[in-house]
């Protein structure tokens, strides 16, 4: 196992139109560590995956495994175990030869290359499977299969590259349960790239938020749903999205730009001029709250997800429907009229560069 640490790491992608795809990244990742990539599509995530794996050159900056700097060494010297988005595995090869194969090349012995084999073949479950070929596998044999081919290695770092997006719903569900168990069992440090912010909010120990080649914040995912550093973590963290509103700030008090008759109302913030008031759906109240912003709007849509349901109303607030999460199955009419109550103590400030804003009192536990 190995801590992994960033120092300024660059990637630029030289050629006519030259590309800065990772700027300056610094990150500590401690030894064992469970840590997950996210950002939306062109972020830099799995190009940071890949310069680990020795797969990317770095244009600039340094990266250690432990104490030893490897910006210079091979994949095969890193000592990585990797799977990727297809499974990769070889067509024509048993699942046993498949998994046996990276110890093959080490040159590891018979008796070796099958202890291992069967041993990884048991925690993975696919001990009965060893003889079949990859084609008469389900998708989600096959990526355990390929999991299993990294564990064989005994790698001191995993790295998973959006292992899961091929895999249906239900799967998806199941093989996040089963790495994070096998990943409890080993303790080996892993990093895992995905966009998928439920896959990145149920497995990770530490969470690295990524848009445009830049961290736009670390922390465990409590830590990130519940105090994010700025609008982007806000909106992409969380489904449905967080709610946002142009304010005017005046100390501890503001003001939406449009309706609510430019009445002010107190929040935990201290802060004047331009900013965006954020709320999360389910924190929205249907009953009056003491201090609570009332906004009145019409229901456009309704989502029904059974053990909540989603109310799309149309206000003066935003140009945005504001969205409201109900507990349970509700029924409202479209187009009927609702009022609403927004919580001080629930909600977000960001100044007009979009960053948070302090909060003067914590806020409420969920």
């Amino acid at each position: 196992m190995s801590s992994i640490e960033f120092v300024k790491i660059d990637k630029v992608y030289k050629g006519l139109n030259q590309f800065h795809a990772v700027k300056g990244v610094d990150l500590s990742i401690r030894d064992g560590e469970f840590v997950v990539f996210v950002g939306p599509s062109g972020c830099g995530k799995s190009t940071l995956l890949r310069m680990i794996a020795g797969l990317e050159d770095i244009s600039g900056g340094d990266l250690y495994f432990g104490q030893k700097r490897v910006n210079d060494l091979t994949p095969k010297e890193r000592g990585i175990g990797m799977v990727f988005q297809s499974y990769a595995l070889y067509p024509h090869m048993s699942v046993y030869d498949n998994m046996a194969f990276g110890l093959t090349l080490e040159k590891k012995s018979g008796q070796t290359i099958d202890q291992k084999v069967r041993e990884v073949a048991g925690i993975l479950q696919i001990d009965h499977l060893l003889e079949r070929k990859p084609k008469e596998l389900s998708g989600g044999q096959r990526q355990r299969v390929a999991i299993g081919r990294a564990i064989v290695r005994q790698p001191n770092v995993f790295l998973f590259d959006e292992p899961l997006s091929n895999l249906d719903a239900s799967l998806r569900v199941q093989m996040r349960i089963e790495i994070s168990k096998l990943h409890q069992k080993l303790k080996t440090t892993s990093i895992y790239v995905t966009h998928d912010q439920v896959e990145a909010m149920t497995m990770a120990d530490k969470i690295v938020v990524l848009s445009q080649g830049r961290i736009m914040q670390v922390g465990s995912p409590l830590d990130i749903y519940n105090t994010p550093a700025n609008t982007f973590v806000a909106g992409f963290m969380g489904s449905p999205t967080m709610n946002f509103i142009n304010v005017q700030a005046e100390d501890d008090h503001v003001s939406p730009d449009r309706g609510n008759g430019g009445q002010f109302f107190q929040v935990p913030f201290q802060h004047r001029g331009a900013a965006t008031l954020g709320i999360r759906p389910e924190h929205i109240e249907l009953s009056p709250q003491p201090g609570a912003l009332a906004v009145d709007g019409e229901i456009a849509v309704v989502e029904h997800l059974g053990n909540e349901t989603l109310l799309y109303l149309s206000t003066e607030l935003c140009e945005q429907p504001l969205v409201v999460a109900v507990q349970g199955e509700q029924s409202p009419e479209i187009g009927s009229r609702l009022s609403v109550y927004l919580p001080p103590q629930r909600c977000h400030l960001f100044d007009a560069n979009g960053d948070a804003v302090e909060r003067l009192h914590p806020a409420p536990v969920n």
